[in-house]
């Protein structure tokens, strides 16, 4: 079985914006066109099982080209958003996923309201796009837990606080101000949503073990806390306190191993280190598969397919890269056998 997630850079329909109308924003035909081939070659020569799609704007175009290229089944959950004044500007794209193998079922992941209690945040808290929760009837594992999310971007969320007209040294405070609350606002939205999927991941694992993978997007590199409230990085075994004292770590290591999950790269026979993403020539690693123990020890591979944005050889970003016509992302694949 062979996995996979894919970020596909604003996958959206000619004659629309994404996120402002600018001629930027938008596709020709033909550079769409080329986009969607050049998707279904990607798909064909990855020749994965089952895919995690970020940035989806246009979902019917989507699912038929997953269709062409072998996915009978697709599935989506939250909805595309548009501007409220114009229509032909997208601003809040979903996840998707697709599948050789049948989805039994696909559901949304959503907060807990007691983890985002303990944070201080307020009520109401949402993932700014909404992660996808399926189960697959697989050939060789039997029926696996699929999860595809998109967190966070480190984009500052903030909107701007002075006028035009105010002095030069009080906009730039005032700017400078926004852009340092904003950072630490969006590294909030992206923390706790890291910690809301973990916290669904080790429920599911309590009440009802199964090979479970989690694809997707996350944002941050391997150093970051959002990455270690997710898949813990250390060896570290909590102390859980008994009747009268402590459990012994040999009781507790099972269950913590249990529910946790792996860096699909860190279990693999074979790995790649090449970055997913480049900003301003900076290679940086942003897409991961992670799987639970079930499948530990079944991970062959880990594949990062740069071939349109980097130098196989130096890693280095390509110059030139059109990456409307493809994407700014790397996909990652794992090889999965029993």
């Amino acid at each position: 079985m062979k996995v996979a997630t894919f970020n596909l850079y604003q996958y959206l329909e000619p004659g629309n914006y994404w996120y402002q109308k600018k001629s930027k924003n938008k596709y020709s035909p033909e550079k769409w066109e080329k986009k969607r081939e050049w998707i279904k070659s990607t798909l064909n020569d990855i020749a994965a099982d089952i895919v995690g799609f970020q940035e989806v704007f246009s979902k019917k175009s989507l699912k038929q080209l997953c269709s062409e290229a072998g996915y009978t089944n697709f599935a989506s959950v939250g909805s595309v958003g548009r501007d409220e004044t114009d229509p032909t500007i997208y601003n809040h794209p979903v996840v998707a996923i697709a599948s050789k193998y049948p989805i039994r079922s696909v559901s949304e992941v959503g907060t807990s309201g007691e983890l985002v209690g303990t944070l201080g945040l307020k009520e109401g808290f949402s993932f700014s796009r909404t992660p996808i929760k399926a189960l697959i009837e697989t050939e060789n594992f039997g029926l696996v837990r699929v999860y595809v999310l998109h967190l966070k971007s480190k984009r500052p969320l903030y909107s701007r606080a002075y006028d035009v007209e105010d002095e030069l040294e009080d906009r730039v405070l005032q700017e400078m101000i926004g852009q340092s609350k904003g950072k630490i606002a969006s590294l909030l939205q992206r923390g706790t949503e890291a910690a809301c999927v973990a916290s669904d991941v080790m429920t599911e694992q309590r009440s009802s073990a199964l090979p479970t993978i989690v694809l997707g997007d996350i944002n941050c590199d391997f150093n970051s806390v959002e990455y270690d409230s997710m898949c813990p990085t250390g060896y570290f075994v909590p102390k859980i306190e008994g009747p009268s004292e402590y459990e012994d770590s040999s009781s507790v290591k099972p269950v913590y191993n249990k529910l946790k999950l792996y860096s699909g790269y860190s279990v693999a026979d074979t790995k790649s280190n090449a970055p997913t993403h480049y900003f301003g020539g900076k290679g940086s690693t942003l897409d991961y598969a992670f799987v639970t123990q079930e499948l530990e020890n079944s991970v062959t591979e880990h594949k990062v397919w740069n071939e349109h944005i980097a130098d196989t050889e130096t890693l280095k970003e390509l110059p030139g890269a059109d990456k409307q016509a493809t994407s700014d992302h790397a996909v990652v694949s794992l090889e999965i056998n029993p």
